[in-house]
């Protein structure tokens, strides 16, 4: 019982956060225009009368103005960005100050904090697949070579006294052949036998007449 309590009261926490968080932070898709207003339900921008907005970014100096990057509609209180990027993710400040000059109010905005908004769940994951296809080949490609190296280069125990036992087998019957006078057989061409050893050695040397 007392787990069960407690697993609702984080929902209710988690619930809680995720609600707060999403009353000022916002998601964007890239390369798309986006809007970010200044009025806040903590401000009655209709009550206070003639006011401004005063746009500022965290972590960039001085003021947000209208230029290749952003435009500032409705009296400073829109700030509108021309075409989200990476680099447009942040956290925007606006300063609410009325005819008087007087601050009345700050609103904060979040534009992509954690991350930006995707499409479909390929567009989400599609670099991480491409990592995970990439880093699989890798591993692949290195297994095979580790095989390939240790198939051809390195030999066990067995196979190096099965090799040398067959290069003694090989040495043996040629010392046989050549102290029974048939090593290099010759093929009779014209009766189709082969010819011992002694007598190719003696038509060799033989002095034509």
């Amino acid at each position: 019982m007392a787990w069960t309590l407690a697993f609702c009261v984080m929902c209710l926490v988690l619930l809680h956060t995720d609600a707060n968080e999403q009353s000022w932070s916002q998601q964007s898709y890239l390369d798309v225009e986006y809007r970010l207003s200044c009025n806040d339900s903590s401000i009655n921008v209709t009550a206070k009368g003639d006011v401004a907005g005063i746009w500022t970014k965290l972590g960039y100096d001085g003021d947000l103005t209208t230029d290749d990057n952003y435009e500032l509609t409705d009296r400073n209180m829109s700030l509108v960005i021309k075409r989200v990027t990476p680099e447009m993710a942040g956290i925007y400040f606006c300063e609410v100050i009325d005819q008087d000059g007087e601050n009345v109010g700050r609103v904060v905005r979040g534009l992509n904090v954690v991350e930006h908004r995707y499409h479909d769940i390929l567009d989400k994951y599609r670099t991480d697949i491409i990592r995970g296809v990439i880093t699989a080949a890798a591993v692949v490609v290195l297994v095979v070579g580790v095989c390939l190296i240790d198939r051809f280069q390195y030999q066990t125990q067995e196979q190096k006294q099965a090799s040398r036992e067959m290069a003694e087998n090989h040495k043996r019957r040629l010392r046989q052949s050549i102290v029974f006078g048939i090593a290099n057989p010759a093929l009779d061409e014209d009766s189709g036998t082969y010819r011992h050893y002694g007598s190719l050695k003696s038509e060799e040397t033989a002095t034509p007449f």
